[in-house]
């Protein structure tokens, strides 16, 4: 770094590129060496879905994963059910934004997704009573799950971070 300009040359820049690279094979090759070893390392955060993981290799920490197709395809339901199965299978804290479905909406979504019932027999209070009992049976699924909905659809892009950042900050 040229401290009188404030720019960085090429030469300072290898240098440090010289140095993060040694410290990220370093950190590789330890791992690599625990994992040949038998330990399952934490690296990703897998989506619980076994066909996607073995084409994603999972969510790693600050990856922006947009999934993109047309309306009605089913992406705010995949998204959901990720979120869900982590929050059950991985006891990890989930957070679930919605722009598009309220928390009821997506309570119902998430009952449905947990018992097998159709969602729209859950969201019109349509259920009979073997489906009422199942409900209530499965609701103790959901007793240790840390799984935060927000339908705040008003929400500016700083806004949004700043939201996020309390609630991590809080779990």
């Amino acid at each position: 770094l040229n401290e009188a300009s404030g720019i960085t040359t090429a030469e300072d820049s290898y240098e440090f590129g010289e140095k993060y690279f040694n410290k990220v094979v370093g950190e590789i090759v330890d791992e690599s060496v625990r994992v040949e070893a038998g330990e399952k390392l934490n690296v990703f955060l897998e989506s619980q879905y076994e066909d996607m993981d073995a084409i994603t290799g999972g969510f790693g920490k600050g990856e922006l994963i947009i999934m993109a197709a047309r309306p009605g395809m089913g992406k705010s339901a995949l998204a959901m059910n990720m979120a869900l199965r982590n929050a059950l299978a991985q006891k990890k804290n989930a957070g679930f934004f919605s722009l598009e479905m309220s928390n009821e909406q997506t309570m119902d979504r998430i009952l449905g997704s947990i018992c097998g019932i159709d969602c729209f027999k859950i969201s019109h209070r349509l259920l009979n009573s073997k489906e009422r009992e199942l409900l209530k049976d499965r609701i103790s699924k959901l007793k240790d799950m840390s799984l935060i909905l927000d339908d705040s659809s008003d929400l500016n892009i700083y806004e949004f971070c700043d939201k996020i950042r309390s609630i991590h900050n809080k779990h």
